[in-house]
């Protein structure tokens, strides 16, 4: 199998990666295309092809109705890893959204490697297999374990780039991503990418509070995922001690509950109303914060740390509570 995949390497002073999902590539030293108004015509002409990682296998026909919902930027296709040999020799018109891993080097510590995985989309340039034609439109950043970084490492180490890919494909597993999590983040993709005009995307851009989307969290239940509690150590290795969820939470003023990854997945695949739910993520160097209306799969509210290691911490929600307080009484005045 020829090499499909984006795999990218990058040395940088600072990295703008606080993003969960990403549209219009970031400003990374690296030889991809950033999207603009030309490219779109081609991905609206090409066929998507979803490559569905282990965690989707048994559903398929559950991410089929995802992306009947929500998708309508182009045609689609979802595939498995082993058929993917025939969609990268095709001559036809295919755009693909793949796990992809980004390495990177902060050049004050050059021998400090970090990596982050997402799903990249992208399409083949001019020429196939040349990287430097490739043209990417975004991402989509998934949670770092332990086990995902050692799959990373062996990226750059291996000399068979599809047995490592298939690795990742087959073992690498995600807490921010379920089928109701999914559905949230290519509901995003598709909206911003219907524009038909150069769009920059990106959590610290498109979070930027409109405080009177907070009002609702004063009322309304606050999902909040059980991962959350997990302690992580240095290496992401997950601890047997957890945190304290009501210590975690014992500043944020409003209703909140602690719920299974399924289970707030279910309540927004079903839909029956509207909820308000956090997706906490670590990547190699920060943690993110992110809460979502399931309503209309935007992204309302968005924070980051990048100190203090890899625990959720309570001084998050203690400004978050702040900041619904303030919307409620600027909406009085």
């Amino acid at each position: 199998m020829k090499r499909l995949f984006a795999f990218i390497f990058a040395i940088l002073v600072f990295v703008n990666s606080n993003s969960q999902i990403y549209i219009g590539y970031q400003n990374l030293d690296t030889k991809y295309v950033i999207h603009s108004e030309k490219d779109l015509p081609k991905l609206k002409n090409s066929t998507l092809i979803f490559v569905l990682p282990h965690q989707f296998l048994e559903y398929e026909n559950e991410v089929e109705q995802i992306f009947k919902d929500v998708w309508t930027v182009s045609k689609y296709e979802i595939i498995n890893f082993n058929n993917l040999n025939e969609y990268e020799q095709s001559d036809e018109l295919h755009s693909f959204l793949t796990l992809d891993v980004l390495g990177y080097k902060n050049s004050q510590n050059p021998f400090m490697t970090f990596y982050d995985i997402y799903f990249n989309l992208w399409m083949y340039g001019n020429e196939k297999n040349i990287k430097k034609t490739n043209t990417t439109f975004g991402r989509i950043g998934l949670s770092q374990t332990e086990e995902n970084l050692k799959i990373c490492k062996e990226l750059f180490k291996s000399d068979n780039l599809t047995n490592t890919y298939k690795t990742l494909y087959n073992k690498a597993n995600f807490s921010n991503l379920t089928l109701g999590y999914f559905k949230t983040y290519i509901s995003i993709m598709n909206k911003v990418l219907s524009k038909n005009k150069l769009t920059k995307y990106g959590n610290e851009g498109n979070a930027k509070e409109d405080e009177k989307q907070l009002i609702p969290l004063s009322k309304e239940t606050l999902y909040i995922p059980d991962y959350i509690i997990l302690k992580y150590t240095k290496s992401k290795k997950i601890k047997e001690e957890k945190l304290n969820a009501n210590d975690l939470m014992e500043d944020y003023p409003f209703n909140w509950k602690i719920s299974t990854n399924e289970e707030i997945s279910d309540k927004i695949i079903n839909n029956e109303k509207p909820i308000y739910y956090l997706v906490y993520s670590i990547d190699d160097i920060m943690r993110n914060y992110m809460i979502y209306n399931s309503l209309n799969s935007e992204l309302i509210y968005f924070d980051f740390d990048t100190k203090g290691g890899y625990d959720a911490e309570s001084k998050f929600f203690k400004s978050l509570g702040k900041k619904i307080s303030k919307a409620i009484k600027k909406s009085v005045q």
